[in-house]
């Protein structure tokens, strides 16, 4: 995993190292607690753990989005398009 997190930030600068880090301990600590109450049959608890795990998931793809537009807007210059329609 640590590769992974080091490779991910290096790519974009809008990934912060420390962030990516907890985001990604964070995502496999509810996911583990996910597994551990599926294997002890606390079907409640796997409810209440997959929700978790799925809330978690969509706020590291916010971030992960919001890293790939903040890279995107600073390498791109605005286009201005011009649509022209004959009648």
């Amino acid at each position: 995993m640590r590769v992974f997190v080091i490779l991910h930030s290096s790519v974009n600068p809008n990934w912060p190292l420390e962030e990516m880090k907890m985001m990604m301990h964070e995502h496999l600590d509810k996911t583990g607690a996910e597994a551990l109450a599926r294997k002890n049959a606390n079907y409640a608890a796997d409810v209440a753990a997959f929700d978790d795990v799925h809330i978690q998931i969509l706020a590291m793809a916010d971030m992960l989005t919001d890293g790939i537009v903040k890279h995107n807007k600073s390498n791109h210059k605005k286009q201005n398009v011009t649509i022209i329609i004959n009648g």
